[in-house]
């Protein structure tokens, strides 16, 4: 959530002391309670923000208020131990796993990597080409192929009025879901590879951004002069960095995996596969643990996987691996099995052997080695904790607001399009529907919430420290450009929450 209020201490006695201004990144923006707000830890959020979180006259000032109210709502958070709960735990625990693999790879292969001149100069050549945007995020990808149908059948104005509509407890406008002109440098890969062949107004397949999905569309297209001029260098270079890094990663991988000898069961896996394929899909979101979510479904198609526990699915040079372990120590969040199709989803589960196999290798690896303890991942693991904190008070908000009938008929009422569209049945919308009015209720209260925080927790603004933590031009809102950690797939950092 920020350094502690001893950064700030420090500070002073350095200054006191005659010691060197400190760095621009170094700077308090805001204090809230004990906690400080970075002017980096700013900088790097407001720039990968939504861009619905910074309207107003002064954009920076409003991006930081969420993220004091963030702030807030997770120091009450940690006041009421929510930061000892399974799930914040379980997420921290799987993000530490995260991180040393991270290590891993940035000792082992990404300071091994170099660039030449000449190749720099081909990549702007390729890097002349500018495209604007137009995108719709969807929370769900079945959400995110509605979208597109709607946009291939009625065109990308009424998908995306449509979404708006069904959103209506958020100021949003159309002129919010489109980007500046932006080079191939400037988009996320994911984003880069759905549009590459993709012909101008035609609506993309879902792309996974940051927990949501987006449909995208290529609204323009400019070519622009090679640029000559050194940023535009440090880019192409990072880019053929990042290439180089995945080429000699999977040279890595393929060196300290071959001696584990690992070989698929090939009658197992694909009695596994089947049944999984019947029952994954039926979740709301990848857990944290396949075994942990198969432990408390009594479904059927649950039923038919716990059945095949006990098969062995591949073997190593260590002994066997059985379903059961599988998916107990398979890090399902962090690569989630794919649900596109039968034969994707037997991909990805392929690949789960061989990641979860990988991941813990190289986990034992960074915990021998010691960079468990590196500075860079304790402080990740602060920012992450702030933030699941933050968002298990939001649900502690939600699980203790209650809804009238007249609220949840009201609410309906608002959204009859949307719920109308859903396909259920009488009993499950209307279980959807309560649900959904208790959220919404809840979210609503949050501004009231932080108010009264407020006066628990005292909130301070440097706003000559505010202005100098972004340039002006970063200020200008554009697409929330997600960008990931190579290797495991995670935002690079985390962000004010879109809700908001």
């Amino acid at each position: 959530m920020g350094a502690r209020l001893a950064v700030l201490a420090a500070t002073v006695w350095a200054a006191a002391c005659g010691a060197p201004d400190p760095s621009p990144d170094a700077l308090v923006v805001a204090t809230v309670g004990e906690e400080a707000i970075l002017a980096a830890d700013f900088a790097r959020s407001f720039e990968l923000g939504f861009p619905h979180l910074k309207r107003g006259p002064d954009p920076r000032r409003a991006y930081l208020d969420h993220m004091v109210a963030e702030a807030l709502l997770a120091q009450e958070g940690y006041r009421l131990r929510l930061d000892t709960t399974a799930a914040v735990r379980g997420q921290l625990a799987d993000l530490e796993d995260e991180l040393l693999v991270e290590q891993v790879f940035e000792r082992e292969v990404n300071r091994r990597v170099s660039v030449s001149d000449a190749e720099v100069q081909q990549v702007l050549q390729e890097d002349a080409v500018r495209v604007r945007l137009r995108y719709i995020p969807a929370g769900t990808l079945d959400e995110a192929r509605s979208v597109r149908a709607t946009a291939e059948a009625e065109g990308f104005d009424a998908a995306l009025a449509r979404q708006l509509a069904a959103r209506a407890d958020v100021e949003l406008q159309p002129e919010d879901f489109v980007t500046p002109f932006l080079s191939p440098a400037e988009l996320p890969a994911p984003v880069l590879d759905a549009i590459r062949d993709l012909p101008v107004g035609t609506p993309s397949a879902p792309i996974a951004a940051g927990g949501q999905y987006l449909v995208v569309e290529v609204a323009d297209v400019q070519r622009e002069p090679v640029g000559l001029d050194a940023e535009a260098r440090t880019r192409a270079r990072q880019t053929l960095e990042q290439q180089r890094a995945k080429a000699l990663a999977r040279e890595y991988v393929t060196g300290r995996m071959e001696p584990v000898g690992l070989t698929l069961k090939g009658g197992a896996f694909r009695a596994l596969t089947d049944a999984l394929w019947e029952w994954v899909p039926t979740l709301a979101a990848p857990p944290l643990s396949l075994a942990s979510a198969l432990a408390t479904d009594p479904s059927p198609a649950a039923d038919a996987v716990r059945a095949r526990l006990g098969d062995v699915v591949a073997t190593t040079v260590d002994g066997e691996l059985t379903a059961g372990d599988l998916l107990r120590r398979y890090p399902s969040r962090r690569y989630p099995l794919s649900t596109d199709s039968r034969d994707a989803f037997q991909g990805s589960l392929y690949d789960a052997v061989g990641l979860t196999l990988r991941d813990e290798a190289f986990t034992r690896q960074a915990r021998a080695q010691g960079w468990d303890e590196m500075p860079e991942v304790a402080a990740d693991l602060r920012r992450w904790r702030d933030k699941w904190v933050y968002q298990a008070m939001v649900d502690y908000v939600a699980d203790t607001t209650t809804v009238s009938d007249a609220d949840v008929a009201a609410y309906r009422q608002r959204h009859e399009a949307y719920y109308d569209g859903l396909g259920l049945g009488s009993e499950a919308l209307a279980a959807e529907v309560r649900a959904d009015a208790r959220r919404a209720k809840a979210r609503g209260s949050l501004p009231r919430v932080v108010a009264a925080l407020r006066e628990r927790y005292p909130v301070a603004v440097d706003a000559e420290a505010l202005a100098a933590a972004v340039p002006d031009d970063v200020v200008t809102p554009g697409l929330p450009v997600m960008l990931y950690k190579a290797h495991t797939g995670r935002p690079l950092y985390p962000i004010a929450d879109p809700a908001w």
